[in-house]
């Protein structure tokens, strides 16, 4: 009889698994929703603006809504994670993004948008180049983009909060 060789990992959870592990209910969406261009929302209202969905209380969030800057990073990062991303890119909202977000001299492919989210340590941005980047009403912790090239727009409103410093430069090439 002969041999059979094993399925093809050509899912994203799959692959995702096989890099971190266990993944958490916020991980999972976030993964779904990357490959079909929607918003992972781990909110636990209908209301997006209700307090339980405030990203200054996420302290008292549940695990299930955190995602770990180090997916996020690998999702930015890896050939074959970036090529099952839609081009509407990380859409997440309400989620508590643990670790910290470096993405230091990566050039992401697609938008991210971080929307009612609480980034609990740094972000590092350095010379990252990507086509936006949307931090809409969520908490940063600190946020270093100096020298970045973002194609279109940084959206930081809807009471955006950074709660430690922030150190970003206008490049010559794009606006910021």
């Amino acid at each position: 009889m002969p041999e059979t060789s094993p399925a093809p990992t050509d899912d994203l959870e799959t692959l995702a698994r096989l890099r971190l592990g266990e993944l958490s209910e916020a991980e999972l969406r976030l993964l779904g929703a990357a490959q079909e261009g929607k918003i992972a929302n781990c909110c636990t209202t209908e209301n997006r603006d209700h307090p339980d969905n405030d990203p200054f209380h996420a302290d008292e969030w549940s695990p299930e809504r955190e995602v770990r800057a180090e997916l996020i990073r690998w999702l930015c990062t890896s050939a074959e994670a970036t090529r099952r991303i839609d081009s509407r890119g990380i859409q997440l909202l309400a989620s508590k993004v643990t670790g910290e977000l470096d993405l230091a001299y990566v050039t992401v492919t697609f938008p991210i948008r971080f929307e009612r989210c609480r980034l609990c340590a740094d972000a590092k941005m350095e010379y990252v180049s990507i086509p936006t980047l949307n931090l809409d009403g969520s908490c940063i912790q600190a946020l270093n983009a100096d020298g970045a090239d973002v194609k279109g727009d940084v959206v930081l409103r809807e009471g955006s909060l950074l709660l430690g410093r922030c150190v970003c430069s206008v490049p010559t090439s794009g606006a910021i």
